[in-house]
């Protein structure tokens, strides 16, 4: 990030205290802006951008009650077909599965490093339960990435 677009957001969060999109996006409106060149003004490119992110968004919210009664996505996002496929479909393919479950291994691990980014930050009083919590969300993303690593049945 440029370091006009850092002085800028600064001077907003200095002023207001909060960043809020909106105002960011009207002071980018302006040409003279720093953070003007941060954003997509061809409306035609912008217009396919955020289609593109409803389009992830329709996806992601389209549940299903899974057999036993809980509501569940109905299509699941697989690396290596660069797509969603039908979770039903997933769940019977030990290979595409596996690949998933370590997918959300790997969230779970970025979740785990950003916690101990902030734990460092905490107020003394509660940072023994944040290291805690942590260290509960970090031993079971790698259990699950363990278990994503057996290899599947011949």
């Amino acid at each position: 990030m440029k370091a006009q677009v850092k002085e800028r957001l600064d001077q907003f969060v200095e002023k207001h205290k909060v960043l809020r999109e909106k105002d960011i996006l009207a002071d980018a409106k302006k040409v003279s802006s720093p953070l003007h060149d941060s954003f997509t003004w061809d409306n035609t490119i912008a217009g396919h951008k955020y289609r593109m992110i409803e389009a992830r968004e329709l996806i992601q919210n389209y549940t299903i009650i899974s057999t036993e009664g809980e509501r569940v996505r109905a299509f699941v996002y697989v690396p290596s077909r660069e797509g969603f496929m039908r979770t039903q479909d997933v769940v019977k393919d030990v290979v595409l599965y596996n690949e998933v479950y370590k997918t959300y291994s790997g969230e779970l691990l970025q979740l785990v490093e950003r916690n101990r980014k902030w734990e460092k930050l905490a107020p003394a009083a509660i940072r023994p339960k944040i290291v805690s919590a942590t260290n509960t969300i970090q031993r079971a993303a790698e259990k699950i990435g363990r278990l994503a690593s057996i290899p599947p049945p011949v």
